[in-house]
């Protein structure tokens, strides 16, 4: 029987290392289409039936689509030992095969480290409650959206309704801030813009964060993004920071496919991700990143913890090079030496074992740019 499945491993075959408790999802659809009836997740000696997840994102993509069915996803969280254990999924069907979808062995640890006393215990408890739950009604979101002073206001009228869109169903206490806070250099400056762009980030989040779960960062300029991505972007998380590709609108790439947009802020083994097809060198659909751009949901915990928007070690070491001002140098190829503004607060996450990902099924459009 062939069958069409996609898991979103917390593991990547090159670490095995997942932190308890373990969170895995993803979707299978058999060759008519239909969804299993029941999908099971053993992790060493604690199995558990998956959770029907509604995942529109992958119905549409079959075509012709297949029967209706809301729950082709799945997901599930596993609390385990540390320690090496293997990790199986299994489909069952409607006729009751079962289909072996993933073995795996994978290394367990235990949460990254925290402050030692009972204050630090139940911080650490609390954290990991709190990033590794599924969306509830505790989710509230921070959606922050920097703004260059005069800008037309249905720029930011379009903004502001794509922002009320996503987080439809998300706690009422959650917010949406644009900030006017000052503008930095053009693109074509870019090693020397990011210091100024990450001091407004910064300032934004030092100002307008308060007890929400999620910061979600979207450039004003994205024109669309699917009206359950923040929701999506959550489920997915796994304590960490998540992100749908971007594309640019309406721009195709010289191979064919979309165009892909903030290439300097999707770093993958310290390289820009491409502008076309193939866009990174890992076969997907998930994608392990060092860095993620333009629009991302980020764990509130992460700023309480110590993560900062910095001028990143790569824009750094290219003004110390080549000096402090554009008109220094006549040296403009920059690519996959200088980075961007997120890159320090994604550096932190993944320095405390949490991972940092795009996924291939999710997409986000920017406006045109030359």
């Amino acid at each position: 029987m062939t069958h069409r499945f996609h898991i979103d491993v917390p593991a990547s075959p090159s670490t095995q290392v997942v932190h308890s408790p373990v969170v895995a999802s993803g979707w299978f659809i058999d060759a008519r289409g239909y969804p299993a009836t029941h999908v099971r997740v053993t992790l060493g000696p604690v199995s558990a039936l998956c959770t029907p997840v509604n995942r529109p994102d992958v119905v549409k993509c079959f075509h012709p689509a297949p029967p209706p069915a809301d729950n082709v996803g799945f997901t599930v969280q596993l609390a385990c030992e540390p320690g090496c254990h293997p990790l199986i999924i299994e489909a069952e069907t409607a006729s009751g095969e079962i289909i072996p979808l993933f073995k795996q062995w994978v290394t367990v640890k235990s949460w990254p480290s925290h402050p030692t006393g009972l204050r630090g215990w139940f911080t650490a408890w609390r954290n990991r409650r709190a990033w590794a739950a599924l969306p509830d009604a505790a989710d509230s979101v921070l959606v922050l959206i920097p703004v260059k002073p005069g800008t037309a206001a249905h720029v930011v009228d379009h903004a502001r309704a794509l922002a009320e869109r996503a987080l439809t169903g998300l706690p009422a206490r959650s917010r949406i801030v644009f900030d006017e806070r000052g503008k930095a250099a053009s693109r074509d400056e870019h090693p020397w813009r990011i210091a100024a762009l990450a001091a407004i980030r910064q300032a934004m989040i030092e100002s307008h964060l308060r007890d929400e779960r999620w910061v979600f960062w979207a450039d004003l300029d994205l024109i669309d993004y699917p009206a359950g991505l923040i929701t999506t972007l959550i489920r997915r998380a796994e304590g960490g920071i998540a992100a749908p590709m971007v594309f640019m609108a309406h721009v195709a790439a010289p191979t064919g496919g979309p165009r892909f947009f903030d290439t300097a802020g999707f770093v993958e083994k310290g390289r820009w991700a491409s502008l076309q097809p193939p866009y990174f060198q890992q076969p997907g659909p998930v994608y392990d990143l060092d860095s993620v751009g333009c629009c991302y949901l980020v764990p509130a915990d992460l700023y309480r913890r110590g993560a900062r928007h910095e001028e990143d070690p790569g824009s750094r070491r290219w003004i110390e090079l080549h000096g402090a001002s554009i008109h220094e140098t006549s040296c403009r190829d920059w690519q996959d030496i200088a980075y961007t503004d997120h890159y320090s607060v994604c550096a932190f996450a993944r320095r405390h074992g949490l991972p940092v990902r795009a996924f291939a099924d999710l997409f986000a459009y920017h406006e045109h740019v030359e």
